[in-house]
């Protein structure tokens, strides 16, 4: 761009909140005629499809966007670049985490009281490390490894025929992280799911002390943590 620019570093969360605030500006007259809509199509006889269409109606016609995001659509060019790739760990409770099936052509090769039905996640093949990376925790696993389609049998899965290799570049992890003071319990034991090295979820973590296992693992969890919190004191919320 060949223009004078302004720019300045976003430094604090207020900061954030406020930009955010003023590029999202006209949506706050959206949100009203949605709510409206919803009200005005809740207290006629409407079905759920009807209402769902009416709401879609109202936000396509109404919504207000420049000529310069209009053509940036039309030609589908991309709206945003990252520089860093990204990987979200499911560290919540195991039945509240969800899960992606898999493709219609693996289902039908499988027997019909099969329920091998879900696609391995990063926890599945976690707990079946080669016996070389035995001591890799759970975010470094997600951090610095990958699939790959061929590879040596010492990065081969124990379980299934996949190969994983090491990244030059890291990913930059993402996860539920429960707050100590809002969430006790929960946030050890996300601690030590992440870093700290594990085989079995149940025996391992789940049927244990939290709290006395964290205690027990502070010194891994925190050399291991390091590498993906650079300051621990920093805390947003507050």
């Amino acid at each position: 761009m060949q223009a004078n620019m302004d720019i300045q570093f976003v430094l604090d969360e207020y900061a954030v909140a406020y930009l955010v605030d003023y590029v999202y500006k006209p949506g706050r007259g959206l949100s009203k005629i949605l709510r409206d809509c919803i009200e005005a199509t809740a207290q006629g006889k409407h079905s759920l499809k009807e209402c769902l269409v009416s709401v879609t109606n109202q936000f396509i016609n109404s919504a207000e966007i420049s000529a310069q995001e209009a053509a940036w659509s039309i030609l589908e060019l991309p709206m945003s670049k990252m520089s860093e790739d990204t990987i979200f760990i499911p560290t919540f409770r195991r039945e509240d985490r969800t899960r992606m099936t898999k493709s219609q052509e693996n289902l039908k090769k499988l027997d019909s009281d099969s329920r091998d039905v879900y696609e391995l996640n990063i926890i599945d093949r976690y707990v079946v490390l080669p016996n070389k990376l035995e001591n890799v925790c759970l975010a470094n696993l997600a951090a610095w490894y990958e699939l790959a389609k061929v590879g040596s049998e010492d990065m081969k899965l124990l379980k299934g025929n996949q190969y994983i290799r090491c990244r030059t570049k890291p990913k930059v992890i993402q996860y539920r992280n429960f707050k100590e003071s809002q969430d006790e319990n929960e946030y050890y034991r996300e601690q030590v799911m992440l870093f700290t090295s594990w085989r079995n979820e149940n025996a391992d973590i789940l049927s244990q002390n939290f709290k006395q296992l964290y205690t027990t693992n502070l010194d891994t969890i925190r050399i291991n943590r390091k590498e993906f919190v650079v300051d621990e004191k920093l805390d947003l919320e507050e």
